[in-house]
């Protein structure tokens, strides 16, 4: 969690037996847990996060709305939306 802008690290509840916990103490916060990681986990979990032929095809989703659509530059999007 984050609550204050730094994150911290807490662990509940008994470990998958697939997890290499030791990683968790590493000094460096990228090297506790990275995609290696990640995708190894998911792959005992049964996810097949690597594997684009485990995923249909890809699809577009639009809102439709009822007032026009307009274009306007990223520093004037930015002028509008504020600090």
């Amino acid at each position: 969690m984050a609550t204050d802008g730094r994150w911290e690290w807490h662990t509940s509840g008994q470990p998958f037996t697939f997890e290499d916990v030791s990683r968790y103490r590493s000094r460096r916060i990228r090297d506790r847990f990275d995609r290696p990681l990640l995708i190894e986990y998911l792959h005992h979990l049964g996810i097949p996060a690597d594997d684009e032929a485990a995923y249909g095809p890809g699809i577009v989703v639009q809102q439709l709305v009822d007032w026009p659509r307009r274009t306007v530059s990223l520093d004037q999007a930015r002028s509008e939306i504020g600090p």
